[in-house]
């Protein structure tokens, strides 16, 4: 049908109504208006073009992006049709076809800006990041004067880790349009990188103030306050962004970062649940999925979660590293050591891949390999506190103390541990200082059996003429009180005068240990006359008692793999007049309602440190047996320091205190080692304590 000047007048002046109402907000009004001017004029271009920008932005993008093909059967070669038919394929996140349309208004308009500003986000979202900023450079020689192809360069510059130059795009933007929020996102972004955090939280403020209805501002401003360890508030900033957009991924997954700061597990999963439902093929938040699944759930569920990210993002170099953090704590370090290869065989300058990698091969007792592995990671960040601290494991473990005290320092600045020094002026901290008539303060840290073997050192300190007060973890104070009157042992927590202070896992560096200087009077800690004599009674005198452990705490990573199943006593019980009576407390001690059968292993009744002191009655058992087997717990060490005959099953890389190599611990003359032979494998050690306690003379 053709169409009268008046009556195509009269077309173009609906369509441009239907522009102004949907450029003001009007959705629903500019829609039906354009709609009915479709229904009028079936096989417009103008209005099926305009109809389906209409709708692929508005709540019906499959719909809008049907009528621009329909627009193209008409005009094959309109270069803006096929960049908003681009558009609306992102929209459906039909990435693929999305840029085969961008390709297509390219090459019919070379000089197309917004074509390429275009191509270039969704090379974004590809992870192309280096094509990306090969458009939005395209683009901004094109148009010198579009701010947003700056901030866009900003944007890829950011993704390829070129914060200083990804600083200098977003300030060029700025410059050309200083009220542009995202710029401003940008620039926090690049600063954040750059270690400004500070002036990346007054960019984010910026971009808030100009724009306080814009999600990824406030997503932005919650990010710099979760770098800086304001949770809280970074939730609060999640939540705003949250409530203006509910449907960004972007904020429910980083709110769920910050949740997991706070130990709020249950809810970081429901976030990152939502941000994957949301987005199914997330990838970053199925790897912090995985985080949390871990804490909650264990190692194999936080597999599923990070095997998902690698299905999607194949190269994705965190999701492979802590796949092989989880399979470390599932006990398969050659498995684990590939995934962290695959790391930095993706990312070669990825510092904690380099970190985890050497904690593999440390489990696999390849020590000089993990040392150059920490030397890499510490190398590529040489402020990496974990990085140093794991190699002074390393090198504690080898017996080079010299070192090994040094790097040991580090763990006060990791992620996650508490640092009791914290607490206290830094300018007083005890660095060997005279201690002639001053009063030192030591506070414990880490594990109960930590503070057992190095409480000697407070006796140390009293040699250089200082008054000690010894402030040990909750339940400790009674057994520490027999370490020396001279000693004070304080409430933890207790606010006392002192000169100095010092973390008690300090002392060895001030000390100069050294594998022949290890203070090693045996014993230093003493049980309770009146509790000796009462389990005396309780116990008896026939037979050859051994007290037996099995268990630590499950809930700690320290205790993946050095922990076995009771059944391993099971023979030396069948020893002619051996008694095995259990000191095994809360975990573990359900597996004494399962022996096998005709195993017996007494259990000491009520009151067997039923009280707020923990190990008194413990020390007062020990002192009526003949010997004690456990594995690498408190009661090793409690054993150790009360001089008591010891035998300690170790896994085949165990801490660092044991070193390697060796049946004897220079720390406890009175302990003898007795090591896997391979990883895993307990049935070599049981045989050869069994051997040598076969050997023992017994009443």
């Amino acid at each position: 049908m053709v169409e009268t000047a008046q009556e195509k007048q009269a077309l173009a002046a609906t369509l441009r109504q239907g522009i102004s109402l949907f450029q003001q907000g009007h959705l629903s009004e500019a829609e039906a208006l354009v709609t009915e001017a479709q229904r009028r004029h079936p096989g417009d271009f103008d209005v099926l073009h305009v109809l389906g920008i209409m709708l692929m932005q508005g709540s019906q993008p499959a719909r809008g992006v049907a009528l621009i093909h329909e627009a193209l059967k008409i005009r094959r070669d309109f270069a803006p049709a096929y960049n908003n038919l681009g558009n609306g394929y992102r929209r459906l996140q039909r990435l693929d076809q999305a840029m085969q349309a961008y390709d297509r208004a390219i090459t019919l308009q070379p000089g197309f800006v917004e074509a390429y500003n275009n191509r270039g986000n969704t090379l974004v979202v590809l992870g192309r990041a280096q094509d990306a900023l090969a458009d939005f450079e395209t683009a901004a020689r094109l148009d010198p004067h579009l701010a947003e192809a700056s901030n866009n360069r900003a944007v890829a510059l950011l993704k390829l880790g070129r914060p200083s130059e990804a600083l200098s795009a977003a300030d060029s933007a700025l410059a050309l349009q200083p009220g542009f929020a995202q710029a401003h996102i940008a620039r926090a972004q690049a600063l954040l990188a750059l270690g400004s955090g500070d002036k990346a939280l007054e960019s984010s403020d910026r971009a808030v103030g100009l724009k306080p209805d814009l999600a990824e501002a406030h997503i932005c401003r919650a990010n710099m306050l979760l770098a800086a360890g304001h949770s809280a508030e970074a939730i609060a900033g999640y939540d705003r962004a949250i409530a203006i957009n509910p449907d960004m991924p972007e904020a429910h997954n980083n709110r769920g970062n910050a949740l997991g700061e706070l130990g709020r597990n249950q809810e970081a999963l429901a976030s990152y649940d939502t941000a994957i439902r949301l987005r199914p093929d997330f990838a970053e938040a199925f790897n912090n999925r995985g985080k949390v699944l871990g804490d909650l759930y264990g190692a194999e569920a936080a597999l599923e979660s990070y095997d998902r990210a690698i299905a999607l993002v194949p190269d994705y170099p965190a999701a492979h590293s802590n796949r092989g953090n989880m399979q470390l704590m599932l006990g398969r370090p050659l498995q684990a050591l590939a995934c962290h290869d695959t790391a930095i065989t993706l990312q070669p300058e990825n510092f904690r891949a380099y970190n985890n990698r050497g904690n593999a091969l440390l489990d696999l007792k390849r020590l000089q390999e993990a040392l150059h592995s920490y030397a890499r990671a510490i190398a590529l960040r040489p402020d990496y506190a974990e990085g140093h601290w794991n190699r002074g494991i390393a090198l504690l473990l080898q017996g080079n103390f010299e070192e090994g005290w040094t790097e040991y320092e580090f763990r006060h600045r990791c992620a996650g541990f508490a640092a009791p020094q914290d607490a206290y002026p830094a300018d007083r901290l005890w660095t060997g200082q005279p201690l002639v008539g001053k009063t030192l303060l030591i506070h414990c840290e880490q594990g109960l059996g930590d503070t057992i073997q190095f409480c000697r050192y407070a006796l140390l300190a009293l040699s250089r003429g200082a008054h000690v007060l010894l402030s040990p973890q909750n339940g400790l104070a009674r057994l520490l009180d027999g370490l020396s009157p001279a000693v004070t042992v304080v409430d933890n927590g207790a606010k006392r005068a002192f000169d100095y202070h010092i973390p008690l896992l300090s002392m060895p560096l001030i000390y100069q240990t050294r594998l022949t200087s290890i203070p090693a009077s045996i014993p230093y800690l003493a049980a309770e006359p009146e509790r000796c004599a009462y389990w005396r009674g309780r116990i008896g005198e026939t037979g050859f008692k051994i007290g037996i452990c099995w268990q630590g705490n499950r809930a700690t990573t320290s205790d993946i793999g050095r922990s076995f199943p009771v059944r391993h006593f099971e023979n030396i019980g069948r020893l002619g007049g051996v008694r095995l009576i259990s000191l095994q407390k809360g975990q573990g001690a359900e597996q004494l309602n399962s022996l096998p059968s005709g195993m017996a292993v007494e259990q000491l009744p009520a009151p067997f440190d039923d009280g707020p002191d923990a190990f008194i009655d413990t020390a007062a058992v020990m002192a009526n047996l003949d010997l004690v087997i456990t594995s690498d717990t408190a009661v090793a060490h409690l054993a150790g320091a009360l001089g008591r005959p010891v035998l300690l099953a170790l896994k085949y890389v165990p801490d660092w205190r044991w070193l390697l190599n060796r049946d004897s611990s220079p720390w406890y003359p009175s302990m003898r080692l007795f090591r896997q032979q391979a990883h895993g494998d307990w049935s070599d050690v049981f045989k050869n304590i069994e051997t040598y306690i076969a050997r023992l003379p017994r009443r």
